[in-house]
């Protein structure tokens, strides 16, 4: 999470997901460590199938699939927290979150980001899978979600 006071960095936030839940759900729940003495006005969330921020690797075929995230007492959520709005191109895309995962040569999404049934809530998650070959890193990002609930969805 990358957090911002008009529009200047104030302070960034890793919350490591490791390990394997054998394709059970299990809810997690992380403090945010907020270090700087401003309070944000823009939060960034993102989110990698594998580990390409500590020590640049990737690991083939890994998966993330997430369902339901929000903050706890934030007077402003992120949008589409449950996954469920998609929109239509050519194939599936998630409104409100940006991809690393776009092929713009075919203009559609990658297939290593996929919506699935496999949910907690709703209908639907969000499924991320590293692809060494194809997708190396596989992430998603909300826009710039801000206080005065303005998005930048680029």
């Amino acid at each position: 999470m990358f957090f911002q006071f008009h529009s200047n960095l104030t302070d960034q936030v890793a919350i490591p997901i490791t390990g394997t839940t054998s394709g059970n759900w299990v809810t997690i729940s992380a403090p945010i460590i907020y270090q700087s003495d401003s309070i944000p006005d823009t939060v960034a969330v993102g989110m990698l199938s594998s580990n390409i921020i500590g020590n640049n690797q990737t690991n083939p075929n890994s998966v993330l699939t997430v369902d339901d995230i929000s903050f706890t007492g934030a007077s402003v959520n992120l949008p589409n927290p449950h996954f469920e709005l998609w929109d239509t191109v050519s194939a599936l895309r998630l409104q409100s979150w940006q991809t690393n995962g776009y092929n713009t040569l075919l203009n559609i999404p990658s297939i290593n980001i996929q919506r699935t049934t496999d949910h907690v809530s709703g209908q639907y998650a969000v499924r991320l899978e590293t692809d060494s070959v194809n997708q190396p890193s596989v992430s998603i990002n909300v826009g710039n979600q801000n206080n005065n609930n303005n998005n930048n969805n680029g």
